[in-house]
C-alpha cells in the first residue's frame, strides 16, 4: 500500500515527492518483505532501513523513527528481531 494513509508514507512523499516517495516505499518493503506497516514494530523497522541509507532519505527516517517509537514501538524488539536475521512480518 503506497498511499498517504500512514504518516510514515505521508512523511516520505511530503519530503521527497510524490514520485521519488512511491518509488522508495515500494522499494523499502519489499526490503523487508511486507506489504504495509500494520504495527509500529513494522513502522520502526520501515525507519531503520531509511536511516541506514543515510542522507535526506536517512533524515526521514529518524523522523520516522520517533514516531513509531511514541506509538509504543519496541526498538529492543526490532533490534533483536533484525540480529536473528529473519525476514518474516514482525507484529506488536
Amino acid at each position: 500500500m503506497v498511499d498517504g494513509s500512514t504518516p510514515a508514507f505521508a512523511k516520505v512523499t511530503k519530503m521527497i515527492g510524490a514520485e521519488k516517495g512511491s518509488a522508495l516505499i515500494r522499494e523499502t518493503l519489499l526490503e523487508m518483505g511486507v506489504e504495509e506497516l500494520s504495527f509500529p514494530n513494522d513502522r520502526l523497522r520501515f525507519a531503520l532501513v531509511l536511516v541506514a541509507k543515510g542522507g535526506l532519505v536517512g533524515a526521514i527516517g529518524s523522523a520516522i523513527k520517533v514516531q513509531a517509537l511514541m506509538q509504543g514501538a519496541n526498538e529492543a524488539e526490532v533490534l533483536a528481531w533484525r540480529a536473528s536475521g529473519s525476514t518474516t512480518k514482525h507484529g506488536p
